[in-house]
């Protein structure tokens, strides 16, 4: 993994995995895509910013964080 940046098929450091990449526009950041994660511990799947990719925590895990983008 580069510095802030996460590959497909990559964990970052709190355990998400980068599933895919989409091509749909980001409802909360106007130049973001909206990229797919999973997480290794609860297995579930949420879309978010790929500017967050490299440190974004499971909402599922975590129901103090943002809850992420849809997927469509």
């Amino acid at each position: 993994m580069r510095f802030n940046q996460i590959e497909i098929g990559e964990q970052n450091k709190n355990k998400q995995i980068l599933m895919r990449k989409t091509p749909q526009k980001s409802t909360t950041h106007p130049f973001a895509l909206i990229w797919v994660m999973r997480c290794s511990r609860c297995n579930h799947e949420y879309g978010c910013n790929g500017c967050d990719a490299h440190e974004r925590r499971c909402p599922q895990c975590n129901p103090d964080v943002n809850p992420g983008e849809p997927i469509l």
